[in-house]
């Protein structure tokens, strides 16, 4: 009768164990998901920056063709059906565009950079606007 006893005690324990490693691995398991859902987040919201500012710039390269003088949004635009903004600045002195795209994240923005040097062809409007080299930041 002890024997059976102390084998039924023994299978406790171990169920016990059991429990508290899927327990763990469950806990684990749903942590990893959170850090992941937040990269995902983060990353969708980076993605969506540059694309707002690839608008920004192609707003510009439009805008000079009609007008070689064109200097910028002069502030922020909002982008629509979106929580983000771009700015534009165009230094027609040495030919350069800077478009700033922003959203707005969990707890912080997200901004991407984009410098185009630009090369105005023609003497009349509408100018052709070649994109000559950029880079992205």
């Amino acid at each position: 009768m002890r024997d059976n006893k102390r084998q039924k005690g023994v299978a406790l324990i171990l169920a016990l164990f059991t429990l508290l490693f899927v327990s763990l691995f469950v806990v684990a398991f749903i942590d990893i998901l959170n850090i992941e859902q937040q990269i995902n987040t983060n990353q969708m919201a980076q993605l969506q920056a540059s694309f707002i500012a690839e608008a920004g710039l192609e707003t510009a390269l439009y805008n000079l063709r009609t007008n070689s003088s064109y200097s910028g949004t002069g502030g922020e635009v909002e982008f629509p059906d979106s929580s983000g903004h771009y700015s534009v600045t165009v230094n027609t002195g040495i030919k350069m565009i800077t478009s700033v795209g922003t959203v707005e994240g969990s707890g912080s923005g997200y901004s991407v950079t984009i410098q185009a040097y630009y090369i105005l062809r023609g003497d009349s409007t509408p100018y052709t606007v070649l994109v000559d080299s950029w880079t992205w930041s």
